[in-house]
């Protein structure tokens, strides 16, 4: 049996609606209105949903169109112009009459993104359209204030910091000569350091013109283990130096005296009769000394520092001490009274320490 064309089928069809449409007397507006509710069945919901009435309607179950909430087209402009009033999700305008924004927006063309969970929570982030600056806030009830979100570009300028800073790590170097950044630093056994090796932790201060070819500053360093000797340095243009070793109560006794070489001075004096020398021990303790413990030996000499006055001489506290300045008494002939004399050291490693 051959099969009847698709063509005739419509055709059949066709003759069928408008024989039933005039035996039921079916006008062609009600026959248009059925063919149309057939057409539309087969359609999704949005094709009975309601649009929104504005930019802004949040009426749930209608169709957003291109715009609203300034998705697909330009941001919209911020209810009664203060983005306290912002409570839908969306993308808005701030100018300089708006009202709540951060006050450190500069210049204050910016635009707004808002995210809301509830009417009580949601977060807002402001975008400078001519500048890098990025700011955040969220409420949760009521609205925090602004911070800044930190870039590349604001962090060339000055960062205030309320509260606690804390970093992991501090930036390695290899010479200290090469550092020009203010920062944190650690090294061992790095170039123009105080010392050739071994560890130190550093700070540098450097000057506000600074760069890689410019290294004014302050080095401030500590060495690890053993004293932990402090050392600071000012450097120049080109990052160096000379480092000068800071004394603390771990370096330094000041109640002792020392001397690391023979032949350096220790300390000065004036003959006080034909027989001794008073020399002055700076103390600024609040009691009187009790006693000298001298190690080692002195040679005393004229201020000229040539002619001898005794060799191997070793001090005694003179009666003259006070809690500010012990003095320290040596004994020998062929003294001037009034005039000066020298401590010299006839030992490596001597010392005087000032008993108390």
């Amino acid at each position: 049996m051959s099969r009847i064309p698709v063509s005739h089928k419509n055709r059949i069809r066709g003759e069928t609606r408008d024989r039933i449409r005039s035996e039921l007397n079916i006008s062609t507006a009600q026959q248009a209105a059925l063919d149309l509710k057939a057409d539309i069945s087969s359609l999704g919901t949005a094709a009975y949903a309601d649009l929104t009435t504005s930019p802004t309607d949040p009426t749930a179950n209608r169709v957003t169109k291109v715009g609203d909430f300034g998705l697909g087209g330009e941001v919209i402009a911020c209810p009664n112009v203060d983005l306290n009033d912002v409570v839908v999700t969306g993308f808005y305008d701030i100018s300089g009459a708006t009202l709540n924004k951060p006050p450190t927006l500069s210049p204050t063309n910016a635009v707004c993104m808002t995210i809301v969970r509830t009417s009580d929570n949601m977060v807002q982030m402001v975008y400078n359209r001519r500048s890098h600056q990025i700011f955040q806030r969220y409420k949760n009830t009521t609205w925090s204030s602004w911070t800044e979100v930190l870039t590349t570009e604001t962090l060339n300028g000055d960062i205030a910091i309320t509260g606690s800073f804390l970093a992991d790590d501090p930036a390695t170097t290899r010479d200290w000569n090469d550092n020009w950044q203010t920062g944190f630093y650690e090294g061992s056994g790095a170039a123009n350091g105080p010392a050739a090796s071994g560890w130190y932790w550093g700070l540098k201060s450097g000057h506000s013109n600074n760069s890689a070819v410019t290294r004014y500053g302050m080095d401030l360093v500590i060495q690890n283990g053993g004293d932990s000797k402090p050392f600071i340095r000012s450097t120049n243009n080109s990052g160096i130096g000379t480092w000068q070793q800071i004394h603390t109560s771990t370096n330094t006794n000041s109640y002792q005296f020392i001397t690391n070489n023979i032949g350096e001075r220790l300390l000065e004096g004036v003959g006080i009769s034909n027989t001794e020398v008073d020399c002055p021990l700076p103390t600024s303790s609040f009691t009187y000394p009790a006693s000298l413990t001298a190690v080692g030996g002195y040679e005393l000499r004229d201020s000229r520092n040539s002619a001898f006055r005794g060799t191997n001489l070793l001090p005694v506290l003179s009666p003259l001490s006070t809690p500010k300045t012990a003095y320290a008494r040596f004994t020998t002939t062929s003294i001037q009274i009034g005039e000066r004399y020298r401590i010299i050291a006839s030992t490596a490693n001597s010392k005087i320490t000032v008993n108390f």
